[in-house]
């Protein structure tokens, strides 16, 4: 039985490792000085760019907060009605609150979270200002000690990424820095219009896509891709967009499939295309900065080794494998016939490595046994945002992977500190001793279930053996008297 349940308790948590979609909660500011802050109300068109691009199954909660924190929207696993439902009620953020309490906002999205079994799990949290109560200036830096350290460690504990957004010069920069470089989340100040770009580099982190490289005007898709979504920023003043699909039809945010759903926008056009044709498309049109087409498809590009902050002069090791499904591709002839680069450093100077492996031959590939490629970064010492981008191209798919990498000037701020803290506190950190203890539990429970039963089946042997001589005795009395009996009889015929 324990077996059955330990084997039943690995292909769960391979299920759980398997999920990728994120679980995603947004605390929105609406004190009343989001009038000045956000006078055009940039929150609500970053929100709907987010709600648009968010993978099918994952979940979002929406909650405003001033005084109060207010749940706008608990959402189930995302689909079409999901969607409809979470844009429907954007129209309900406002600024009609007097001040901003960021403890009550984070402990309502800390719990919200708990409630779910994933690892994929994120609070973003967007203000303009300081921990204000009401109740004094004593109240407020007591509430603003409990979000430092009482609510940082609870979400450490619970695996929860911290994004922070702060809108305006007048937020408590410190704190919402603190908050996320403590719990491996990214931090942003922006004002208007970048308020989308926030969003998206947050977006970027918390659900990670497979992406086809855009050159150009024009894109490829292979016969592996099952769902193609493509982002389009447009220029200033740019035209609009018109997508033409390899069958050379052409289309338009008014005209196109139905099956095909597009959003837009005065800032970009979002197309989501089920199971799109193969061969090469083509865009009528600019696209700006953080364009990108993302796929769902078995065949995807891993990479592992991109923080989302680091402190100057670190050092990075990137692992790159291509993935069929879940298994890695180790058949060599297949890898080499395709091209692999890196690419990392400030927009506009990027340092570039393709990956080829000289082997006793002039000019031979040699690939890892286990398919999986390594990359040095060097540090860098700048602090800054950087780009790390990896591509995978071949005769019939190509693949890219596109990361920002913050290297933060606030080294204080970064986890080690406050990790060993709750490691001593937090019930959480504590769980493979647990584990441990279980297992031993389990071991010593089966010990003593096979000493128990061999003694049973001891003490059984012993009852089943004296019940056998004790028949046996009985059938040698009984023998021995007949064979007197029989004696007697024949002395007296012999008389």
């Amino acid at each position: 039985m324990r077996v059955w349940a330990l084997v039943l308790l690995m292909l769960v948590m391979s299920a759980q490792a398997a999920q990728e979609v994120p679980d995603v909660a947004v605390l929105i500011d609406v004190s009343g000085s989001m009038h000045k802050n956000d006078p055009h109300d940039e929150r609500t068109q970053a929100l709907r760019l987010l709600l648009n691009l968010l993978p099918a199954g994952s979940r979002f909660t929406l909650w405003t907060f001033a005084d109060t924190p207010e749940l706008i929207d608990r959402g189930s696993a995302m689909d079409s009605t999901q969607r409809s439902q979470a844009l429907g009620v954007l129209n309900r953020i406002d600024a009609h609150g007097a001040w901003t309490d960021i403890h009550a906002a984070l402990q309502s999205a800390l719990h919200e979270l708990s409630q779910d079994t994933g690892q994929n799990r994120h609070v973003i949290l967007l203000t303009d200002g300081f921990v204000e109560l009401g109740h004094g200036v004593g109240a407020d830096k007591t509430s603003r000690d409990q979000v430092w350290t009482a609510d940082l460690q609870q979400a450490i504990a619970a695996h929860v990424h911290i994004h922070s957004i702060a809108l305006g010069g007048d937020a408590d920069t410190a704190l919402l820095r603190h908050l996320s470089l403590g719990s491996k989340g990214r931090f942003v100040q922006a004002q208007g219009q970048a308020l989308t770009t926030a969003f998206l580099q947050i977006f970027d982190v918390a659900a990670p896509s497979q992406r086809v490289p855009v050159e150009g005007h024009s894109f490829s898709v292979d016969t592996g891709v099952r769902d193609m979504t493509l982002l389009a920023f447009r220029p200033v003043n740019g035209q609009m967009m018109q997508l033409m699909p390899p069958d050379q039809q052409s289309w338009t945010a008014s005209q196109h499939p139905a099956s095909v759903r597009w959003v837009h926008t005065d800032q970009y056009d979002i197309v989501s295309v089920e199971k799109p044709l193969a061969g090469t498309w083509h865009l009528a049109a600019d696209m700006g900065p953080d364009s990108r087409v993302s796929i769902l498809s078995d065949m995807s590009l891993e990479v592992q080794g991109v923080p989302t902050n680091v402190s100057p002069n670190t050092p990075l090791t990137l692992t790159i494998a291509l993935r069929n499904r879940e298994k890695v591709v180790t058949d060599a002839d297949f890898l080499m016939l395709t091209t692999w680069t890196v690419e990392a450093g400030k927009v506009g100077d990027l340092w570039r490595k393709t990956l080829i492996y000289d082997g006793p031959e002039q000019g031979s590939v040699m690939v890892p046994g286990d398919g999986k490629f390594t990359v040095n970064l060097p540090g860098y010492a700048e602090p800054g945002d950087y780009v790390v981008r990896v591509r995978l191209i071949s005769a019939t798919f190509a693949r890219e992977f596109d990361q920002l990498l913050h290297v933060t000037g606030h080294v204080a701020d970064l986890p080690k500190a406050v990790v060993k803290r709750v490691a001593t506190q937090e019930p959480v950190v504590s769980a493979p001793k647990k584990s441990s203890y279980r297992l031993w539990l389990w071991i010593l429970s089966g010990i003593f279930g096979v000493l128990l039963l061999g003694g049973l089946g001891l003490i059984a042997y012993v009852v089943w053996r004296k019940h056998k001589l004790r028949l046996a005795i009985e059938k040698a009395a009984v023998g021995g008297g007949e064979g007197q009996e029989t004696s007697a009889d024949d002395g007296h015929k012999k008389k």
